[in-house]
């Protein structure tokens, strides 16, 4: 039996259409773990004169940090790690932070590039920023 351009390419479109089941079906577990693993994180901040820090725990385990420092009355977003990446930790962070920032009247200045980038996602939060001149 001969192939024929048809023939492979609907052999292509069959297993296209069977990576995207298998992943849509992959993704959409991984999103409910996800949610579930960021509703039961906590987050605990710790500060100092010149700044801070946020920690995220999901029960006992430390899953990520992140840091900032201050500057008048400006909170700059230095640093943010999430120890496990893809489970949302980074965004419960910077949430976190700026949720700090908002309650005791800062200015945020997002240094790290994921603070950054959370802050374009999130653009409800644009009055919270240090306006560049």
């Amino acid at each position: 039996m001969g192939f024929t351009a048809l023939n492979i390419k609907d052999g292509i479109n069959r297993m296209v259409t069977l990576y995207n089941n298998v992943m849509q079906r992959y993704t959409t577990e991984l999103s409910k773990k996800n949610r579930t693993f960021v509703h039961d994180m906590e987050t605990k901040i710790e500060t100092t004169n010149t700044g801070g820090k946020v920690l995220a725990f999901y029960g006992e385990e430390l899953v990520g940090r992140l840091e900032f420092s201050f500057d008048g009355n400006v909170m700059s977003i230095d640093h943010t790690y999430a120890f496990k990446k893809g489970m949302g930790i980074g965004g419960v962070l910077v949430s976190a932070a700026n949720d700090y920032a908002i309650s005791k009247g800062l200015k945020v200045m997002p240094v790290c590039s994921f603070a950054s980038a959370w802050y374009l996602r999130n653009p409800q939060f644009k009055d919270f920023l240090v306006q560049k001149d």
